[in-house]
């Protein structure tokens, strides 16, 4: 029934993530890194013995899917010290292929791209927008640091008319604060 249900949603959500997810992100971050376009995955635990997951992203030329390609190899390796299992595929045949065995990456053109429509191949399989999900982790990162400076910022003032105050009163002064003109700059 309906209970049911939400308790096996709130089970997903507290879910840890799984090798396979982290190994996808890891290379939808790299590819997006490196400019990468159209950065997509595909759920496909349900639907492929070959892999759980298709990370699927354009690149904008030959040299630009050698660059994309390399570059996952080199970071998965230094980041998760996983080694693909083969890369198929060239910058001129206009689509590589990196294979982690679970994670499977497509780095083609936009031609190659509409031609074989990875996407609709697998139409049921759940999609999910790497370049989105990966903007917003960043817009909370962002948001999180400018609060923490703003913090820093209100503590700094408050030692710091806390201290001209005291220094007022203890000298039998007229108890008037000096703050000086710029004390921070910010650039948000």
């Amino acid at each position: 029934g309906i209970m049911a249900e939400a308790g096996t949603a709130k089970k997903t959500a507290g879910k840890k993530e799984t090798p396979e997810e982290k190994l996808a992100k890891v290379c939808e971050e790299i590819a997006y890194d490196r400019k990468a376009e159209n950065i997509i995955r595909l759920d496909l635990k349900e639907y492929s013995a070959v892999s759980d997951y298709f990370v699927l992203c354009t690149a904008t030329s030959e040299p630009h899917i050698r660059a994309v390609a390399e570059r996952i190899q080199r970071d998965v390796l230094e980041q998760l010290k996983i080694k693909p299992l083969h890369v198929d595929g060239s910058p001129e045949s206009r689509w590589m292929i990196v294979d982690f065995g679970s994670v499977m990456v497509h780095v083609m053109d936009e031609d190659t791209r509409s031609l074989y429509q990875l996407e609709s191949l697998w139409g049921d399989a759940p999609k999910s927008d790497a370049i989105k999900r990966i903007e917003a982790k960043a817009k909370r990162k962002a948001a999180a640091d400018k609060k923490k400076r703003t913090a820093a910022a209100v503590r700094f003032f408050d030692v710091l008319i806390q201290d001209q105050s005291n220094r007022g009163t203890v000298s039998g002064g007229t108890g008037q604060m000096y703050l000086p003109p710029v004390v921070l700059t910010y650039s948000s």
